[in-house]
């Protein structure tokens, strides 16, 4: 592969996450309004909207109303593609949801531990009730997309470890990238609490740019969106 076909890919692969995210966002759209709204060539949309279409992850549905020539043909997520995970490592407790792509809980698990656990006994945990959770859902939605962990530490993102969390007295410990879930690797984006609280909050206020959200729980913490950027 050349150099140019490596950066066509990458440019590819950014717009489908664009895409995809719009979607979800606006929950139905046509591909007109996503080239007007991303700024992405009509082409390029075609051929990645087709490339969904076929893997089942967008439906297109009927065509919307329009006062000009051809109806447009509006699209919308297939819920049942794949799910998303999310975990929350609280006060002695983990928490674990399962999402379809419409952000709709499909079910949802807590877990009690100890406060002297070993981080690495709660990702175990973590790891092994997700598995059992995503098994439920393996014929009907397929693979999934991801796993966010808020966790109660600061975060070294360029080093990949957690910091320190007073609390549990974790430190300085190496964040895994991946869990291997049912045969296929799972990806994991782990956040501060306080972070990840500031980030929903912006996510349904999605109209308001900054933002600051307190988090009560291990302690306080706070999250600040501005500009609308963590």
């Amino acid at each position: 592969m050349t150099k140019h076909q490596r950066v066509s890919q990458k440019i590819s692969l950014l717009n489908q996450k664009r895409i995809i995210k719009y979607i979800i966002e606006k929950k139905t759209t046509t591909r007109a309004e996503i080239c007007r709204n991303l700024h992405i060539s009509f082409p390029a949309v075609s051929n990645i909207v087709s490339k969904l279409v076929e893997q089942g992850m967008i439906i297109q549905k009927g065509k919307q109303s329009s006062s000009l020539g051809r109806k447009p043909i509006s699209l919308t997520l297939n819920d049942k593609t794949a799910t998303i995970a999310v975990a929350h490592i609280g006060y002695g407790e983990l928490k674990i949801s399962i999402l379809d792509l419409c952000e709709s809980v499909l079910n949802t698990s807590h877990l009690r531990f100890a406060r002297k656990s070993s981080f690495y006994t709660v990702i175990k945990m973590l790891r092994q009730h997700l598995s059992e959770m995503l098994e439920e859902f393996r014929s009907t939605h397929g693979r999934t997309l991801g796993l966010a962990v808020a966790v109660p530490s600061p975060l070294d993102y360029v080093n990949n470890r957690l910091v320190k969390s007073r609390f549990y007295g974790w430190e300085n410990k190496t964040l895994p990238k991946t869990f291997n879930i049912l045969g296929k690797r799972v990806p994991i984006i782990w956040e501060n609490d306080s972070n990840m609280l500031a980030l929903g909050a912006s996510r349904v206020f999605g109209s308001i740019k900054n933002l600051l959200a307190i988090y009560l729980g291990i302690g306080i913490g706070a999250g600040i969106i501005y500009d609308g950027k963590l």
